[in-house]
Order: structure tokens, then sequence, then C-alpha cells
């Protein structure tokens, strides 16, 4: 869906990331955070599903940026041709 490359700060360090960024449709889904680092441990405070409206009127940071546009492109119905 998505591909890009970035740079930030993080606790007093630069880092350079690439991101990939996939759609995929469940029936369901439940988040597994037994996987996490002490890092991630203290720093992800919350998780959640965002709809396009919501990404675009909401003060969090999110990534990409162009998220909402895509989610809007990726989820579109397609219409029949008119005849």
């Amino acid at each position: 869906m998505w591909h890009e490359e970035i740079e930030f700060p993080f606790d007093g360090q630069w880092y350079r990331q690439e991101q990939d960024f996939f759609l995929a449709r469940v029936p369901s889904w439940q988040i597994d955070t037994s996987g996490f680092d002490e890092v991630e441990r203290h720093t992800i405070e919350s998780h959640r599903w965002w709809s396009a409206d919501e990404l675009e009127s909401t003060a969090e940071r999110f990534y990409p940026n162009e998220l909402p546009v895509l989610l809007r492109q990726l989820t579109a119905v397609p219409r029949e041709p008119a005849c």
C-alpha cells in the first residue's frame, strides 16, 4: 500500500527508518502486545482502529501523513460503468 523512508529524533538520537504499510481485511482482530520490548512497553500508550474521517480530524500524530487519502482510495467501492 505504501513505502517511505523517514528520519526522526527519538530519545536523544536520530534514526533513519524504512516503513512499509499494508492493507489487510479481516473479519475480526485482537491486538497482541506480548512481543513488545521495554521501549515499546513504555512509549506506546494505546492502540485503536481509525477511520479516514477520524484521522483527518485528529490532533494525534500518525504516519504516513497521506494515510486518510490512501485509505479512501483503497477502500472505495468500484462503481459500475455508466451505460
